[in-house]
């Protein structure tokens, strides 16, 4: 290259990254700071002996050839076969819920329709005009991202580039601002982070399907541009967890449940945890949370002879395998909503239901009131993210309620959490397995899963067979798991990060749990001690939660006169948006979109959070459900027909839960 060819090219990458630096100023000041005097280390621009711009690594070329042609071939590799994550939906052969139906009625249309569709017309989801959601790992000098914006319009792209000098190079060779401005144009956004660990990618992917609408799991791209160690850890992180993305965000039935139980509750004068400056004098006496994993039958005779050494908490199904080995508990815990939870207890013996009259409970304020009533006294805590709460905070605003993170999936998270705000500082695990080494055996042999009275026995052995998902072991190096098991280990992990002054041991032989210290349970540490253990944690419990000021009356002319006429405006508004004209799968993200801003706007306002949490779980689900089924139609007439009478069916159903809930809202849960 001649020295005038150089000039120009030099000054051409200069004013190329002082026009990025300018738009970053205004609407990513972070990464302009940032940059402002930035000197590469190790990645540095260069060009080579081919006139070519290309980086050089430690002494070496990154690109062997032409770095813009190489990034076109990539692309076209990559469009052959794309990683694209989907959703997907599974039903029961009896669904329990409306919601169900209507979202198992849609999946069965598409499955039967699209198999009427030749071999030659199987879907390439890399076809579509318009991407919605894609994710590059690593962007070397940033032709390929230029390249694809060429071919196809992205609605929401996320760049994850861990390397600052890289990031710093490709400021240099490509305009980001036309990049990003398309994006806006389609109602989305373009998302840059710099440097972190594969951790900042999941999280970051999280926060933009919150942000733009959890439908855009329907088919999430994620395209890696080189190979590198913390590359290949987001890849494999983002793949393991996928799953986390996809489920757990309620729907409007369960809202409704919700809703009863915790009215219900509070008339029966049942505390609630208050946000309260916690003073235990029990704060360093050994929890014990027992879980109903499989391991525990390796420790039960142990515990039979410590019992009275540990405080003991029981989660859900593990009370039946406690009480049948002669342990009881100090505290029952409970956190699943549907009625049908009480059926479980049908299977006690009637010294067992005496017994539980010496117990006290503490769940959630979504679970069913008569099952509370088995035990000596019953204490409740509020669900975040929950219709129930969200009513009980904002009309008794003064008794400062706790609301609780970190409680679900499992009720080993609820146990975990009520303990952690109760301000015990020594907890152990047992039992809390969230895996399992044999699919066979996959809770304690003790519990009701290997009742033959139980009814539900057989179909749950079915949900744990084959399981093919693993995860690191907390004595071995790796156990079987399930998605909702491994969800709870996830949440377990935040809570314990959230806690930092307590120490958390697991006694498991189940899944490593990040945070906790892996602890044989013959091997925990035993102060003695002369106070009465049970009688220390009643006042604990007395200073730690209080009742309700409002009683049943209070709150259900509030819902009659204020929050269901209004309620009703809201919903009308929500449905309108499925009555515009859609004639594409890009014209439904646009409503998707549009619909998913309104709902969210809702959650902005203390007295329209309520609104926002009947409407947001049942959106996504539908939204979700028909977006992903509608790209297995490539005969697009048969798509436009199948979103056009999804949407009907949506709207439908949007109308036969208001229905619902006027009907239901004062009577006992149908579920």
């Amino acid at each position: 290259m001649d020295n005038l060819t150089l000039d120009i090219t030099t000054k051409i990458l200069r004013a190329t990254f002082l026009n990025n630096m300018e738009v970053f100023k205004n609407i990513l000041p972070e990464i302009y700071h940032y940059f402002l005097d930035y000197k590469p280390e190790n990645t540095l621009l260069t060009i080579d002996e081919n006139n070519n711009v290309n980086l050089v690594d430690n002494g070496q070329l990154v690109y062997d050839g032409d770095p813009k042609e190489l990034s076109k071939q990539q692309l076209d590799s990559y469009a052959i076969d794309p990683k694209c994550f989907s959703y997907g939906m599974s039903f029961g052969d009896a669904p329990n819920f409306e919601h169900e139906r209507v979202l198992k009625q849609i999946v069965e249309r598409r499955k039967k329709e699209t198999t009427l569709l030749s071999n030659l017309q199987i879907e390439v989801p890399f076809n579509e005009p318009q991407l919605d959601f894609f994710a590059m790992l690593g962007c070397g000098l940033g032709y390929q991202i230029e390249e694809l914006f060429n071919r196809k319009e992205i609605k929401v792209f996320y760049l994850y580039e861990e390397s600052s000098d890289v990031f710093f190079a490709a400021m240099h060779c490509i305009d980001f601002k036309p990049l990003i401005d398309r994006c806006k144009a389609l109602g989305g956004s373009f998302t840059i982070s710099v440097g972190g660990d594969e951790f900042k990618f999941v999280n970051q992917i999280h926060s933009l399907l919150k942000t733009n609408g959890f439908y855009l799991v329907s088919r999430m791209f994620v395209y890696r541009h080189y190979l590198s160690d913390e590359n290949f850890n987001a890849f494999k992180l983002i793949h393991e967890l996928m799953h986390r993305y996809s489920a757990g965000w309620g729907f409007f039935e369960d809202e409704i449940i919700s809703l009863i139980h915790t009215v219900e509750n509070a008339d029966n004068s049942f505390p609630i945890l208050i946000d309260n400056q916690t003073n235990n004098k029990l704060e360093d006496f050994p929890v014990l949370i027992v879980g109903n994993g499989p391991s525990l039958d390796n420790d039960i005779e142990l515990l039979k002879i410590k019992q009275d050494q540990f405080f003991i908490v029981s989660s859900g199904t593990a009370l039946k395998s406690l009480l049948k080995q002669g342990i009881t508990p100090n505290l029952h815990m409970e956190m699943e909503r549907t009625a049908g939870l009480d059926d479980h207890y049908h299977l006690f013996s009637q010294k067992e239901l005496s017994i539980l009259k010496t117990i006290p409970i503490i769940a959630l304020n979504t679970v069913y009131t008569e099952l509370l009533n088995r035990f000596s006294q019953a204490y409740t805590m509020l669900k975040i993210n929950d219709a129930g709460t969200d009513l009980m905070n904002f009309l008794d605003q003064n008794s400062k309620f706790q609301v609780v993170k970190f409680c679900n999936p499992t009720v080993s998270n609820t146990a975990l959490m009520a303990m952690l705000h109760l301000g015990f500082k020594n907890i152990n695990l047992l039992g809390v397995d969230l895996g399992f080494v044999d699919d066979e055996h996959h809770h304690s042999k003790s519990s009701m899963y290997y009742d033959d009275e139980w009814e539900g026995q057989e179909s749950q052995h079915e949900r744990f067979k084959g399981s093919s998902k693993k995860t690191e072991g907390n004595f071995r190096d790796e156990v079987f798991t399930t998605n909702i098991f491994d969800s709870s280990k996830g949440v377990m992990e935040f809570a314990i990060v959230d806690f930092p002054d307590a120490t958390i041991y697991n006694c498991s032989d189940g899944a490593k749990i990040s945070g906790s210290t892996p602890l044989p349970f013959n091997e925990i540490i035993i102060e003695e001690h002369n106070f009465d253990v049970n009688k220390e944690f009643a006042r604990l419990l007395s200073s730690e939660f209080k009742q309700s000021s409002k009683n049943k009356t209070y709150v259900h002319n509030f819902l009659e006169k204020e929050f269901f006429p209004k309620f009703k405006l809201v919903i009308e508004e929500f449905k309108a948006f499925l009555d515009r004209p859609v004639t594409s799968r890009k014209e439904l993200s646009d409503v998707f979109s549009l619909q998913n801003d309104y709902v969210y706007f809702l959650s902005a306002q203390r007295e329209t959070m309520l609104y926002f949490r009947f409407l947001k779980g049942t959106m996504i689900y539908y939204q979700s459900c028909i977006m992903s089924n509608c790209a297995n139609y490539t005969d697009m007439e048969m798509r436009m027909s199948f979103i056009h009478d999804s949407l009907l069916a949506m709207k439908d159903h949007i109308d036969f839960l208001y229905a619902e809930l006027l009907s239901g809202y004062n009577k006992p849960a149908k579920n």
